[in-house]
C-alpha cells in the first residue's frame, strides 16, 4: 500500500514539473486565473448596487425600502415574526417590485410597518 501511494506521488510530482516546464500552458493558465479574478472583482464591486437598501429602526425593523432604480424588478427576502401576544410565529417573505414604465416618473418607496 505505502509503495502505490508512493508511485502516486512520484506520478503526481512529475506531471506537475511538466506542466510548470511548459511555458506556454503556464501563460495560459496565468491569463485565465486573472481574467477570472477580474470577474470576481467585478461582480463583487458591482453586486451591491444592484438592489436598493432596506433601512431600519433601532429595534432592527424594516421600515423603509429605498429602489435603487424604477426601470428593474427587485427582489427582497424577509424573515417577518408575527404575534398575537401568547404565540409567535416565523415566516419568510419574498417582496417582488416590478419595474415601473418609464412615463412614470415619481420615486417609489416602498414603507413597511
Amino acid at each position: 500500500m505505502k509503495e502505490f501511494a508512493s508511485d502516486i506521488k512520484k506520478n503526481i510530482q512529475a506531471k506537475v514539473s511538466r506542466i510548470r516546464a511548459d511555458k506556454e500552458l503556464m501563460s495560459r493558465l496565468y491569463i485565465i486565473t486573472l481574467a477570472t479574478a477580474l470577474l470576481v472583482l467585478a461582480v463583487a464591486v458591482r453586486g451591491p448596487e444592484e438592489k436598493g437598501k432596506v433601512l431600519s429602526d433601532a429595534s432592527g425593523k424594516a421600515i423603509e425600502i429605498e429602489r435603487h432604480s424604477l426601470e428593474t424588478g427587485e427582489n427582497y427576502d424577509f424573515e417577518v415574526s408575527i404575534s398575537d401576544g401568547s404565540e409567535t410565529m416565523l415566516r419568510d417573505v419574498n417582496l417582488n417590485l416590478q419595474a415601473l414604465n418609464q412615463s412614470d416618473n415619481s420615486k417609489l418607496v416602498a414603507e413597511l410597518s
